[in-house]
């Protein structure tokens, strides 16, 4: 960067989440379609998912992390975001994805996993309609498992490792921020600011993520969580607005606000752990659920009209999208 002199692959890597923004705002006045091909992939992503983290548990054990392409941390990020989007278009089959998508979570050992799940799963609950006969039920067991999941994951996770490598980031960061100023903490640092060399070597394990131009530098990505990487880079501002575009995006594209809450709400799990809106995986639901908000294709009314008389326990908000607000950009 000009001002740093760091490379400028260095200054992509940090900022991608504002690509992310822009790809949003793009978005804007785009219809997806049909939804039926989007449910039939998340139906194929969970079905792969959860055989191959059975698969990897079963012959690398139950200290393993499994994952299916990337990081589950990442991964898991992206099924709660597609389950969450697709949910009102599934029909009978919702909470077997919910319950897939449980399986899949206590397969994983991902904290950031569990606290996902969790919010999808209150947001299922929240879709259900207050009078029918099987809602009580479905609370009174669906709510303790998906608040006792989490739990489950914090522990088996401390059980098998006696130190929480983000605990190490947050002292990093601690260190590197105990002589700021009231404006760095509004305003963050220059972009993009390397990290002291003391804290660099202190993270040399993660020499992956030193800086491209290979001299030991070492820059806030390194700090793995979102959170702490763009309060560094950018300050509370630039935290709010990262998170608050985001949300003006996805209800400017008429996004229902349960959708908006329960998506911003994922990302932002994830980024206290690892990279939340500078991951494409995190940013992908908020894009789909922009393009799926508008009124879709005459082909998808009657699988809407289908799902209206389905007795698919679905609240308000699963209700047929064409009620939905038009996006106010759109032609």
């Amino acid at each position: 960067m000009l001002y740093t002199g760091a490379p400028l692959s260095d200054g992509l890597q940090a900022y991608k989440w504002v690509l992310y923004l822009v790809a949003l705002a793009f978005a804007l006045g785009h219809s997806w379609g049909s939804t039926r091909p989007l449910v039939v992939v998340t139906w194929f992503l969970l079905a792969l998912t959860i055989l191959k983290y059975a698969a990897t548990r079963v012959i690398e054990g139950s200290g393993s992390r499994p994952a299916l392409l990337v990081e589950n941390n990442f991964e898991l990020a992206l099924l709660a975001g597609l389950v969450a989007v697709v949910f009102p278009h599934m029909v009978r089959r919702r909470w077997i994805a919910v319950a897939v998508l449980g399986v899949i979570v206590a397969l994983s050992g991902s904290r950031s996993g569990a606290i996902s799940f969790l919010l999808l799963a209150l947001y299922s609950l929240s879709q259900l309609r207050q009078r029918h006969r099987l809602a009580p039920l479905l609370i009174a067991y669906v709510a303790p498992i998906a608040a006792a999941l989490p739990l489950w994951v914090f522990l088996d996770r401390a059980a098998s490792s006696s130190q929480v490598d983000r605990l190490n980031f947050l002292d990093v960061f601690r260190s590197e921020t105990e002589t700021w100023t009231v404006l760095n903490w509004v305003f963050g640092t220059a972009p993009i600011t390397p990290l002291s060399p003391g804290a660099c070597h202190g993270l040399s394990y993660y020499q992956t993520l030193f800086s491209s131009a290979g001299d030991g530098t070492c820059y806030s990505v390194i700090l793995h969580a979102f959170v702490l990487r763009v309060i560094f880079d950018a300050g509370l501002v630039g935290l709010a607005i990262a998170y608050g575009a985001a949300w003006y995006f996805m209800r400017r594209g008429g996004v229902r606000t349960g959708l908006a809450l329960t998506l911003l709400a994922i990302a932002f799990a994830n980024g206290l752990s690892v990279s939340g809106m500078n991951n494409p995986y995190v940013a992908l639901p908020m894009l789909i659920a922009i393009m799926a908000a508008p009124e879709k294709a005459a082909g998808d009314r009657t699988t809407r009209r289908s799902a209206g008389t389905a007795d698919d326990l679905t609240g308000v908000e699963g209700r047929s999208t064409s009620v939905r607000h038009q996006s106010p950009l759109r032609k």
